[in-house]
């Protein structure tokens, strides 16, 4: 894997993780500590990446970023809402997740 790659992948896991430290995210990805402080250097010049010093120091993104983050309109959330009373337990459980998953300060 080139380091190009690697540090999209590390962008993508930090997309979804939201945080984590430098030394799990370089066991994950099989390479030294040192390795990944520097593919996190060179991501912070593209993204709202921080990092922290310390005990409890790790990488994280900015709270304000969410970079593939759609939410639904009032319009929206209300048609799925409707088809989900009309739905098994399974489907219904599924939509309401949809709905709740892209609402706005939905959690």
């Amino acid at each position: 894997m080139k380091a190009q790659e690697r540090r999209m992948m590390i962008f993508s896991v930090l997309c979804s993780r939201r945080c984590d430290t430098v030394g799990h995210l370089a066991t994950e990805f099989g390479v030294s500590d040192k390795t990944m402080r520097r593919d996190i250097a060179v991501l912070t010049l593209s993204f709202p990446i921080e990092t922290a010093r310390g005990r409890y120091g790790g990488v994280k993104l900015a709270d304000w970023f969410f970079p593939t983050k759609r939410y639904l309109t009032q319009q929206q959330r209300e048609l799925l809402k409707q088809v989900a009373a009309d739905c098994g337990d399974g489907d219904r459980e599924t939509l309401l997740d949809i709905v709740a998953q892209f609402s706005p300060h939905a959690r």
